[in-house]
């Protein structure tokens, strides 16, 4: 350390001189312990020091030093450096070690002088003299092939010195001369190597672009290298003395701390940490730094080498590519399917650099999986497409062409999909191919387009069933129209007379007509609903007056089959969610088939069962009752579940009732149990107000009106026999005058000299149709408030519909009821002979 002595360790000398005879002895150990160090390649201190103290001990001196010159050269100065010195005197007996050419022992000790001319003496010859104080002094020149090399200084012995002494010294001295010459030419070398590796190390320094630092433990700059200017935009002065943590961003500080103070707990470690500085424009810039530590003679920490390198550059590019791989992925998450990078390598192997997130679910792989090799994603892709994929790669990349297809894989979750696939390659300068594209589960999407078919080709049949039905229901409905009203005015006819075997002939006939219309009519039905175009009015509906309706349109087959209905409501006030026409066709129907398929004497019971959310309606009977099986089979149109011809039906009412139920957003249950009976439960959503208003049965209006006048009606008809029972059912209308026309032509040509008080139109005419014909008729402004009524065999409810919003004022289906002509025709002329009875009083005033 430089002009500063340091303690190495306490003196410890004998306290009493070795004898005479014992001094060779002590010498030679002396010296032996000297070659022992010197081989051991001890510095100065350890080398030298044990020897001074074992010297000074054995010839009882009470001072003493060793001191080497400066340097081996020819022609350098001689000045003498100390290596050791001692003095008994001190307060704490102290060896002194110097490594500096100005540090001087002698001047110490004062014997200056007498070691200025100990080194002055031309051999090995002692110098013995009195020193300043009278103290007795003993020098060796401490010379190896004539040069001097040190001086070896005694001082302070009682009694001076003289021989033997010095005999018995010189042998030590020599040696002594030896070792030294050989430790400073061993130091020298090693000095001047590490002076050329300094002055290496220096030169690398001063070029590198890189800036090297050095700190002392307390983090002050004491060196900068001359690249600090080019990298951070200070000088060496500007930043030598300066806290190196003053320019650290303080978010950064910490790290760079922690760092150090790993140097401090391992000397071994050497921390690399990116943190910012503040550069000398006043901007930011990203430096990676390495940390090492510097040691002193005792392994302790004595100061800190750092290396830094700008890293501002990469760090942005790096920032950069995170916001692009960030945003990348951001979107690829909220993008279905997934973005891909999918590489050929001139060697045929094949791996995707990049996949998004989305690939785990379409073929059960992460992205990491297939980052370096595809192997593991062919098997996901299936057999039979395999093939076609490698065909389809390897023409997109023999033409750079875009790369389309599709194809099946094993998703996540062992399921087949079907992916659609987007490519567009490039050609790499390895001569590989690298495709950027976008892959997407399609599975969904030909699943909703086999759907679209199928539905579209279900449509097509339904509308095909529906027109059939319609035909169908045309062609039935006309020969039906004759069979029953025929039967009707039989049945009425004979009535009168009292010919009651021949009444029942025509009852038959009119049965049976009428149980073809039921058939067809529920298949009709079932049709219209399957295909979506039944339409409710959905309302407050009260229960009680509608389950009474529906008794009472039931009563007479309960008489007939001798089956007792109970109707066990109490006095119900409950309202629920329906369309009241429907949910009386429900009950009825329920309630019919109870009678139906029950057993002579049984019984029918509807019971009804309120909850704050629901209306339940129970009908229960004690008829043959269901086993699972058949209930299984319950509601599969058709299937009659074994009954014979004894019970008539069509098979479908049932599931008529129960869609009926549904459309009115309602359950249908049954529990039924062989041999007991079965209940069927219709529940419905129950309404706390708004009553219906209760709508009066149908009357029966066979008679006619007591105020009746002359009226006219025209009936355009191209069937005979449907004109021939209009006649018949007219005989019941004395008072009405029927023209008739087989064509829209003749009815034209009538209409042109007479206008009636009521038309009656068949809507298949020969010649047109009974839509178009009434859009004639009404451009006659004489027909403008002459009421029309469509007659027709198309009983499909658009049908009817459809006609009276193109104009007619009602409608009748054929085949037609007897009653419910009549009443048409006297509820419709009656009104007209209330706007007659209007006109003419206005006409008087």
């Amino acid at each position: 350390m430089s002009n500063k002595s340091r303690c190495v360790g306490p003196l410890e000398a004998a306290d009493t001189m070795a004898s005479a005879n014992d001094l060779p002895h002590v010498v030679q150990e002396i010296l032996d312990g000297l070659e022992v160090r010197f081989a051991g390649r001890h510095d100065r201190c350890p080398l030298f020091g044990p020897a001074l103290e074992g010297l000074i001990g054995a010839t009882g001196s009470r001072q003493g030093l060793i001191a080497e010159v400066g340097s081996l050269q020819h022609g350098s100065p001689q000045r003498l450096r100390t290596i050791i010195v001692t003095d008994l005197a001190w307060p704490q007996a102290t060896r002194l070690c110097y490594d500096d050419l100005q540090a001087d022992g002698a001047a110490l000790l004062q014997l200056t002088d007498e070691v200025r001319a100990t080194s002055a003496v031309p051999d090995h010859e002692p110098v013995v003299a009195t020193g300043r104080g009278g103290r007795p002094y003993l020098g060796f020149p401490l010379r190896f092939a004539e040069r001097l090399i040190g001086v070896l200084a005694l001082s302070g012995r009682s009694g001076g010195y003289a021989e033997p002494l010095l005999t018995d010294l010189r042998p030590f001295v020599v040696s002594l001369s030896y070792l030294l010459y050989r430790f400073l030419t061993r130091t020298s070398a090693t000095a001047e190597a590490a002076q050329q590796q300094e002055r290496r190390l220096g030169t690398i320094v001063e070029h590198m672009r890189d800036v090297v630092c050095i700190y002392s433990p307390q983090g002050i700059y004491e060196y900068v290298s001359p690249s600090a200017r080019l990298v951070l935009g200070y000088t060496h002065q500007a930043l030598v003395g300066r806290r190196a943590l003053e320019l650290v961003h303080v978010d950064d500080r910490r790290k760079l701390q922690r760092g150090m103070a790993r140097l401090g707990d391992d000397a071994r470690q050497q921390p690399l940490v990116l943190h910012r500085f503040r550069h000398a424009d006043g901007r930011w810039i990203w430096l990676e730094t390495l940390l090492a530590p510097l040691l002193d003679s005792d392994a302790a920490l004595n100061g800190v080498l750092s290396v830094s390198r700008d890293m501002t550059s990469r760090v942005m590019a790096e920032e950069k590519a995170r916001a692009q791989h960030l945003l990348l992925h951001k979107l690829s998450q909220h993008v279905p399917g997934v973005l891909f990078q999918y590489q050929q390598g001139p060697d045929g192997k094949k791996s995707m650099p990049y996949a998004s997130a989305g690939l785990a679910d379409l073929c059960g792989l992460s992205p990491r999986a297939v980052r370096k090799s595809t192997r593991s994603l062919c098997p996901r892709v299936h057999p039979e497409d395999l093939p076609l994929v490698e065909r389809q790669l390897e023409c997109s990349a023999a033409q750079l062409a875009a790369w389309a297809g599709t194809f099946r894989t094993t998703a996540s979750d062992g399921q087949e999909r079907w992916v659609a696939v987007n490519a567009a390659p490039e050609r790499l300068r390895d001569d590989g191919v690298l495709w950027h594209g976008y892959a997407v589960d399609i599975t969904e999407r030909r699943e909703l387009l086999q759907q679209q078919l199928t539905m579209k080709a279900a449509q097509h049949a339904s509308a095909a069933k529906t027109a059939f039905l319609a035909r169908m229901s045309h062609e039935l409905r006309t020969p039906l129209n004759a069979v029953i009203g025929f039967a009707q005015l039989l049945d009425m006819s004979l009535q009168k007379t009292g010919h009651d075997t021949h009444r029942g002939y025509a009852r038959n006939i009119l049965d049976a007509g009428r149980h073809v219309l039921s058939v067809l009519s529920d298949v009709l039905e079932l049709s219209t609903i399957e295909a979506g175009g039944m339409s409710l009015s959905i309302e407050a509906t009260h229960v009680l007056s509608v389950v009474k309706e529906a008794v009472v349109i039931a009563s007479a087959e309960a008489a007939r089959r001798s089956v007792d209905v109970k109707v066990a409501l109490g006095d119900v006030d409950a309202f629920v969610s329906a369309d009241r026409t429907r949910l009386r066709q429900v009950i009825v129907n329920l309630i019919s088939n109870a009678i139906k398929y029950n057993r002579p004497g049984g019984a029918v019971t509807l019971l009804l069962e309120l909850s704050e959310h629901e209306v339940a309606l129970h009908v229960q009977d004690t008829g043959r009752g269901m086993s699972p099986e058949q209930l299984s089979r319950l509601y599969q149109p058709f299937n009659r579940l074994g009954v014979g011809a004894e019970v008539e039906g069509t098979g479908i009412g049932l599931v008529i009732t129960r869609n009926l139920v549904e459309l009115m957003f309602g359950r249908l249950t049954v529990v039924s149990t062989a041999g007991v009976g079965s209940t069927f439960t219709v529940h419905l959503k129950r309404l706390q107000d708004g009553p219906s208003q209760d709508r009066e049965p149908l009357q029966e209006m066979v008679a006619a009106p007591d105020d009746q006048g002359q009226h006219v009606v025209l009936y355009v008809e191209d069937n005979d026999v449907n004109v021939l029972l209009l006649k018949e059912v007219l005989r019941y209308r004395p008072a009405v005058r029927l023209l008739t026309a087989c064509s829209g032509a003749q009815a034209l040509e009538l209409l042109h000299r007479e206008v009636p008080d009521l038309l009656l139109l068949d809507m298949h005419l020969g010649d047109t149709t009974g839509m178009a014909l009434l859009n004639v008729i009404r451009k006659d402004a004489r027909m403008t408030d002459v009421p029309c009524v469509a007659v027709s065999a198309d009983g499909m409810p658009e049908q009817v519909r459809s006609a009276l919003r193109g104009g007619f004022t009602d409608y009748l289906v054929k085949p037609v009821d007897v009653q419910q002509v009549l009443k048409c025709l006297d509820r419709h002329l009656s009104a007209a002979r209330s706007h007659d009875n209007g006109a003419a009083e206005n006409g008087g005033h």
